[in-house]
């Protein structure tokens, strides 16, 4: 069986995005003929909480190496908290004792953190290793570089440097990239003349059905509301970036036309946004509450900024009426909460760019339908269609479950994205 070295600097028991889709393409990877070895950075090392339960979900025999990283102790004076920067050097002595003793066929380098994508490159030079990098998020973007001078950090003018001096190097000698998108690989491509001679995939962030039964049998506590309360709760679960902003005015905007038209209705619609925040303790950042202040609807809106756990999070969705996914300005944009929120088997209200793949995976599953923007008309979202659609969230019975095709949400299921990414394994191994 061919051996593949799978570098990601978070993984289970995290809860974080890039965690979980390492976890559900490496989870069945071995039905398909490699073997993964997960290199990680131990949770000691982490900037965030984890949650150990996190930890039942791991397939058996699942071979994890966990490393050690610079102690924040030492960086944070610096400013220097990124994970993947703190893990550099204990990484490159792992690779090379694995490749040195011929236990790696291929190596895959998850981002972000993008950092490490450096490592392939040095990998292939010395132990001839070919190497894939699985991009979730871009790692050159020039979003900070549009905003107000006043509002960009010194932090960002470096960030962005150096992701546009190391990006193009730690992708010269690649075998190929996995994007969670199309838009996201093409993004790659289209910045680099040379690179066509890449192999790409395009490999949704998927889930694992596994999760929600071992949650069946688990139940955990909703701190944040009784989910057989009175209100209708349309809950948003996640990170809420700057980006998403005409998107939240939008709602807000509609909710609060169909508040002064149909008062009765609409105030039984409570809004929950939890974990919107990535940070913790005095970090934390309240970023929806001044909009809803904004709009005089504060009264409905709860924010809840701290982040929670992925096994919460699928508990919130149970208990809520429905499912709010946002999108943001850029096209390309794949909320990785849309496949949990199709397997929580409830009413979604989904509000994206006209080219987001969510919106064609809510039509192809027939779990739901977004509602569609496009990059010359975002400042001005149909608020009407939002205000009709919250109309028929008040109006949907509380025990509501979509017609989804499950057949065909099998192809977003972990064991597909296990499967595709070792047919793209085979491809770029054997060439």
């Amino acid at each position: 069986m061919k051996k593949v070295l799978v570098i990601g600097c978070d993984f289970s028991p995290s809860s974080l995005p890039n965690a979980l889709r390492l976890r559900f393409l490496v989870s069945h990877l071995v039905d398909f003929g490699w073997e993964p070895t997960i290199l990680t950075t131990n949770t000691d090392y982490s900037l965030y909480p984890v949650d150990k339960e996190n930890s039942n979900l791991l397939p058996e025999k699942l071979n994890i190496i966990r490393s050690k990283a610079i102690p924040l102790n030492y960086t944070k004076y610096f400013g220097l908290n990124d994970i993947g920067m703190r893990s550099l050097w204990h990484y490159w002595n792992i690779i090379s004792e694995h490749c040195s003793k011929g236990l790696v066929d291929l190596i895959i380098i998850s981002v972000p953190p993008h950092l490490p994508m450096i490592l392939g490159r040095l990998a292939k030079k010395k132990f001839g290793i070919p190497y894939v990098i699985d991009y979730q998020d871009p790692w050159v973007s020039d979003y900070f570089m549009k905003l107000p001078i006043s509002k960009r950090s010194s932090k960002a003018y470096l960030a962005y440097g150096l992701s546009k001096l190391l990006e193009p190097s730690a992708l010269r000698e690649a075998s190929g990239i996995i994007g969670v998108s199309q838009g996201t690989t093409d993004d790659v491509l289209n910045r680099y003349n040379w690179s066509s001679n890449l192999k790409t995939a395009e490999i949704p962030l998927g889930i694992e059905p596994q999760d929600f039964e071992y949650l069946k049998r688990n139940p955990r506590k909703n701190s944040f509301y009784n989910k057989n309360e009175e209100y209708f709760n349309v809950c948003y679960i996640g990170v809420y970036a700057a980006s998403m902003e005409h998107t939240v005015r939008a709602l807000f905007k509609a909710f609060k036309l169909g508040l002064d038209e149909n008062h009765n209705l609409f105030s039984q619609i409570r809004f929950k946004f939890i974990g919107t925040s990535y940070y913790t303790g005095t970090q934390l950042n309240y970023q929806i509450t001044p909009i809803a202040e904004e709009y005089g609807i504060s009264e409905y809106v709860y924010e809840q900024p701290e982040r929670v756990s992925y096994l919460d999070a699928i508990q919130l969705m149970h208990d809520s009426h429905t499912l709010l996914a946002l999108g943001s300005e850029e096209p390309h944009y794949t909320a990785s909460k849309i496949f949990p929120y199709i397997l929580a088997k409830k009413h979604i209200l989904a509000i994206f760019h006209e080219d987001s793949s969510v919106v064609d995976i809510l039509n192809n599953t027939s779990s739901g339908k977004a509602i569609t923007f496009n990059s010359q008309d975002f400042p001005n979202l149909n608020t009407k269609e939002i205000k009709n659609k919250l109309t028929e969230v008040a109006s949907l019975s509380r025990d509501y479950s979509p017609s989804t095709n499950w057949e065909k949400f099998e192809l977003f299921t972990a064991k597909a994205m296990s499967q595709k990414l070792a047919e793209f394994l085979d491809d770029v191994y054997k060439n």
